[in-house]
């Protein structure tokens, strides 16, 4: 339960700051496949939309 909520945590934290402090490149950090993120990436996350 701890790995889960660390790992939402980092994923929450990389993208608040991502966006936030680097808005204009915010864009081109979804260029990869299945449209993940670069925080999605670096915090090994699946985003699932029910």
């Amino acid at each position: 339960l701890n790995f889960i909520f660390f790992r939402a945590l980092l994923r929450s934290v990389l993208k608040n700051s991502l966006t936030t402090f680097l808005f204009p490149l915010s864009t081109a950090f979804y260029i990869f496949n299945y449209n993940r993120a670069v925080y999605d990436l670096i915090a090994k996350t699946i985003v699932v939309k029910i």
